[in-house]
């Protein structure tokens, strides 16, 4: 039997890097309720705006593990299936 992964909703909203390896593990966690999930993936969008914004001003990148335009794009392909019902993205192999 497979195990529900157990997060802290607040902690996942607030810093959602630390516990989500992708935003489509958002949208597919079961703990979450709809709204928590848009919080999450909203604050995620925030975060790596404000990183996009900051590199773009001249400031040092944090490391991250994926490309952060790529990371935002996501977010927000993710964000657009939640609000309208579509597939959210495929994993990728």
């Amino acid at each position: 039997m497979a195990e529900i992964m157990r997060i802290v909703p607040d902690k996942a909203r607030q810093d959602p890097e630390t516990v989500f390896a992708t935003p489509a593990d958002v949208e597919k966690h079961v703990g979450l309720t709809r709204g928590q999930k848009l919080a999450t993936l909203r604050r995620w969008e925030a975060d790596v705006t404000q990183r996009l914004e900051a590199t773009a001003e001249g400031m040092p990148a944090n490391d991250t593990t994926l490309d952060d335009s790529t990371l935002l794009k996501d977010i927000k392909i993710v964000i657009e299936a939640i609000n309208t019902g579509a597939q959210p993205l495929q994993e990728k192999q």
